[in-house]
C-alpha cells in the first residue's frame, strides 16, 4: 500500500496531465511557455472545439485524427447554421468527372497519408485534433483564434486572375503538381491554391479557397498538406483555415483539410498531380470543395452574402508569407522553388484551368491575366491554350537571391 504522500502525488499527476495531448501541464508552465491561467483558457477552448470522438486514429506521420459524428462536428456551432440541414454531395461539374490527359515523364496522381485501414466508421468524419502545442505555436490563444491578416507578414503572389463583371462565376478547377517548398520561418507559409471571391474589398470581401500548403506554425511540421480557408471580411475578423473554427462542413470519410500529402513531385523527375475544384451547388447555393473526384465538404450558403449569388473573381497560383527576416527578403520558396521560365519538370504548374457558369456543367476556358509583386522573387508565365493541357501556366521562385533582396 502506498503511503499517503504517494497517493497525493498520483492524484496530482492525474490532475496535471492534459487529456488532449497526454503532456504534463508543468512541461508548459515551468518552461515559461504559458501561464497556468492561459493554459486553463486554452484547455477550455480545446474542450469546446475538439468534439467527442467515436474513434481516434494516429496516422503514421503522427497526426491525431478524431472520427466525429458527422452531425456533431464543430461546423454546426456557427450561429448562422443553427437550422442548417446537412447536405449530401451534389453532382460535380462534368469537367471534374473526367480525367484530363497530362504529358510529361509521369501521369502519377498524388495520394494522401490517410486513411489507415479501416478508417473512420460510417456516420463519422475525420477531424485533425487541435492540441495545446498548436495553440502555443501561434504565441497565444488570442493569436491562434485571430485571423491571418494580423499574424503573418507581407503576402506575395504569382497568380493567374479572371474577373467577371457582373459576377457569373459559380466555381472553378485546375490540375496542379505538388511540391514541398522550403519555408524559412515557422510563421511563414507557402501555398498553391484556387481562390473564389466576391464582395467589396476592405468591407465585406468574401472568399473561399483550397489547395496545398506548407505552414509550420499551423501544423507543427514542414509537410505538404491539403487545406481550405474561408472569410467574409478579407480575413480581418472572420473565417479560418480548415476546421479550426465553425463553418466548413466535412463530409468525406477519406480526405480532409489538414491532411498530409505523402508523395510529391521530383525536380526533373516524376510530377505528382491532383485536381482541385470549388463549385456552387445549383439547388442549395453551398460552395463545395473537391479533391480529385471526391467532394470533401462545403461552406454553407448561410455564411455568405455576396457569394450567395455568384463570385466576381477567381485566382489560381502561389502565395507566400514574407516576414523579412533580418531585414531582408525571405528564402521561403513558392511552388517548387524554381522560376516559371524553367518549365516542365522543374517549375510548378496549373493546367486545365476551368470556370463554371450558372449551369455548373459548361466549362468556360478564359485567358487570364497575371499578378505578381516582384518578378525577381516569384514569377508566372501563362501559356497559350494547349490541346492537351488547356489553359495552363508555370509559376514559382526561390525568394531571396541576387535580384530579390
Amino acid at each position: 500500500m502506498y503511503p499517503p504522500f504517494h497517493h497525493l502525488l498520483l492524484l496530482l499527476l492525474l490532475f496535471v496531465v492534459h487529456g488532449t495531448t497526454g503532456i504534463p501541464t508543468w512541461n508548459y508552465t515551468s518552461s515559461g511557455r504559458v501561464s497556468m491561467q492561459e493554459l486553463e483558457r486554452i484547455q477550455q477552448y480545446l474542450a469546446k472545439v475538439n468534439k467527442p470522438a467515436v474513434k481516434t486514429i494516429q496516422s503514421v506521420e503522427g497526426d491525431v485524427v478524431d472520427c466525429v459524428p458527422i452531425h456533431k462536428q464543430l461546423a454546426f456551432d456557427h450561429p448562422a447554421l443553427k437550422n442548417h440541414k446537412l447536405q449530401v454531395a451534389p453532382s460535380m461539374p462534368k469537367s471534374l468527372e473526367r480525367r484530363e490527359k497530362n504529358y510529361g515523364v509521369s501521369e502519377n496522381r498524388v495520394f494522401a497519408a490517410w486513411p489507415p485501414a479501416p478508417g473512420c466508421p460510417k456516420g463519422t468524419v475525420p477531424i485533425r485534433r487541435i492540441t495545446v502545442d498548436d495553440v502555443l505555436r501561434a504565441g497565444s490563444l488570442y493569436r491562434f483564434i485571430g485571423k491571418e491578416a494580423n499574424q503573418v507578414g507581407k503576402l506575395e503572389h504569382a497568380v493567374a486572375v479572371y474577373n467577371a463583371t457582373p459576377g457569373n462565376i459559380h466555381g472553378g478547377s485546375a490540375t496542379l503538381n505538388v511540391w514541398n517548398p522550403v519555408v524559412e520561418g515557422d510563421n511563414e507559409f507557402s501555398a498553391s491554391q484556387i481562390w473564389i471571391s466576391g464582395g467589396k474589398a476592405g468591407q465585406r470581401y468574401e472568399t473561399v479557397r483550397a489547395g496545398w500548403q506548407v505552414y509550420p506554425q499551423m501544423y507543427g511540421d514542414y509537410r505538404t498538406r491539403i487545406f481550405s480557408h474561408w472569410t467574409i471580411d478579407g480575413s480581418q475578423s472572420t473565417g479560418c483555415y480548415d476546421v479550426l473554427c465553425s463553418g466548413f462542413v466535412q463530409v468525406s470519410r477519406n480526405i480532409f483539410p489538414g491532411m498530409i500529402i505523402s508523395n510529391i513531385s521530383v525536380y526533373d523527375g516524376d510530377q505528382l498531380i491532383f485536381e482541385m475544384g470549388i463549385w456552387k451547388a445549383k439547388k442549395t447555393g453551398d460552395w463545395w470543395m473537391g479533391y480529385e473526384k471526391e467532394p470533401i465538404g462545403y461552406w454553407p450558403h448561410e455564411l455568405f452574402q455576396y457569394l450567395n449569388s455568384s463570385a466576381d473573381l477567381i485566382k489560381w497560383g502561389g502565395e507566400i508569407a514574407n516576414n523579412n527576416p533580418n531585414n531582408r527578403h525571405t528564402t521561403t520558396q513558392m511552388g517548387s522553388g524554381s522560376f516559371a521560365d524553367e518549365g516542365w519538370g522543374k517549375a510548378s504548374f496549373f493546367n486545365s484551368l476551368k470556370i463554371f457558369d450558372l449551369n455548373n456543367f459548361i466549362p468556360i476556358t478564359p485567358f487570364p491575366y497575371t499578378q505578381t509583386e516582384n518578378n525577381n522573387c516569384y514569377n508566372i508565365i501563362v501559356d497559350k491554350k494547349d490541346e492537351v493541357w488547356g489553359t495552363f501556366f508555370y509559376y514559382g521562385g526561390d525568394g531571396l537571391n541576387k535580384n530579390c533582396s
